[in-house]
């Protein structure tokens, strides 16, 4: 499970990343308590791994983001999209990392 959200989204409250993890981990047997913490272009990205050490959970954090799907624009490894309504330029590629996480890129 992938749980992005933005720091400044007031359509969707903040406090629901932590729920949603809570939620989650719980579903997949594993912990609340990150395995793996890394800042990605200004984003806070932690990693929650089952019993056996895989990573079953992950959440981004984007400072300032309001709500939208966050992209970062250009032909560049792990870019992709184009700004627009609700369509976010924060220098993060959430369908790159996403597809990343699930090991489908």
């Amino acid at each position: 499970m992938s749980i992005w959200h933005g720091t400044a989204d007031y359509t969707v409250a903040y406090r629901n990343l932590m729920e949603s993890m809570e939620q989650w981990t719980d579903v997949h047997s594993a912990d609340q308590v990150a395995d793996a913490t890394e800042t990605v272009n200004g984003a806070t990205h932690k990693t929650y791994s089952d019993s056996a050490g895989t990573p079953v959970v992950e959440t981004w954090s984007i400072p300032g983001m309001g709500h939208g799907q966050p992209i970062d624009p250009g032909t560049g490894a792990g870019q992709c999209g184009v700004a627009a309504p609700y369509i976010l330029d924060v220098n993060v590629c959430a369908a790159a990392h996403i597809t990343h996480f699930w090991g489908i890129s």
